[in-house]
């Protein structure tokens, strides 16, 4: 199976050779393809029998927790969370190549560590290119780590295929966007093969919303502005709708970085029949979506039962 071109493997394997402790992080309001990338990747190498940290800046929205059956996703407030000697560690940063992207672990994490790699597949500045894998055809971050697992020769167990197809059925918009490729599928396939069941993982992460989620849905919605013969739509989300549905402040460094994400992702997904206006209404939509999902992890309340024992099924299945 071959993936994009750009950005090799031997370099993101001798790092992870030469290191035998790894703190993994991703970019801030952490999405589906940041958190099921990290929890494929840590549970990887520990398979390796590396040391492994998982460091956010921002917590686990409820709705993505069912990936995390390990505890493995931490949320960094403060340096007493972090290891002490953080000299002897080295840093891996998924799913964004902004290093000013991973909120505070730019500050707490990434200037002690004693060198840094970047997985992603977002648009990148070329000097980052050579020293890291940065492919921007792939669909999704998990898509790199996948191949990644496969060059590692690590055992693709239950969870972990659980977590990536998670993650490519978030960041393909359920295979649909434009950098859904022929591998994208055979990569889903070999994960069904893995006993990833497809309709519990969409309802995993579609059919089941908290009360608040959906309340501000409604708002959003009703800020729909259609401009060009309805060829452009524009949503708002201001702080003042936000608050109500949060039980924690928003951060406007988090609201610009999820502002940032999307537009990235959309930018990084255009393909030349994008000749139109349509795609702009296609943007839009997407950067409330992720606005919303800013506001997930506070948003959220109780589980749903049918959830839990989703989650509860995956995480106890068994592993080959």
């Amino acid at each position: 199976m071959s993936g994009p071109a750009e950005g090799t493997f031997d370099a993101v394997v001798a790092f992870i050779d030469r290191h035998e402790q790894l703190i993994l992080t991703a970019h801030e309001a952490p999405d589906g393809d940041a958190l099921g990338s990290e929890y494929a990747l840590a549970r990887a190498l520990q398979q390796l029998g590396k040391e492994v940290r998982v460091c956010n800046a921002d917590p686990v929205a409820e709705s993505w927790q069912f990936i995390d059956d390990r505890g493995l996703l931490t949320h960094i407030e403060s340096a007493e969370q972090l290891p002490q000697s953080l000299s002897d560690w080295a840093l891996i940063i998924l799913d964004t190549n902004d290093r000013a992207n991973i909120g505070d672990i730019s500050e707490l994490v990434l200037p002690h560590v004693s060198e840094y790699f970047i997985i992603d597949h977002h648009d990148y500045d070329e000097d980052l290119l050579a020293q890291n894998l940065i492919q921007r055809g792939a669909s999704s971050t998990a898509e790199i780590v996948y191949e990644l697992l496969e060059r590692l020769q690590v055992e693709i167990g239950l969870p972990i295929a659980q977590a990536l197809f998670a993650a490519i059925v978030f960041d393909t918009g359920s295979f649909v966007y434009p950098k859904t490729t022929a591998v994208t599928f055979q990569i889903a396939h070999a994960l069904v093969e893995r006993g990833v069941v497809p309709n519990d993982v969409y309802s995993l992460i579609h059919e089941s919303k908290s009360v608040s989620a959906l309340l501000l849905h409604a708002r959003v919605l009703d800020s729909l502005e259609l401009l060009y013969d309805n060829r452009v739509a524009i949503q708002v989300m201001s702080k003042e709708t936000l608050e109500p549905a949060t039980t924690r402040p928003i951060r406007s460094s988090t609201r610009r970085s999820a502002v940032r994400r999307c537009a990235s992702r959309c930018s990084s997904n255009r393909t030349k029949r994008d000749v139109t206006a349509a795609p702009c209404a296609r943007r839009a939509r997407s950067t409330a979506r992720g606005l919303r999902r800013t506001t997930a992890a506070a948003a959220s309340t109780r589980t749903p039962s049918r959830r839990r024992t989703m989650s509860r099924r995956i995480s106890t299945g068994a592993t080959r």
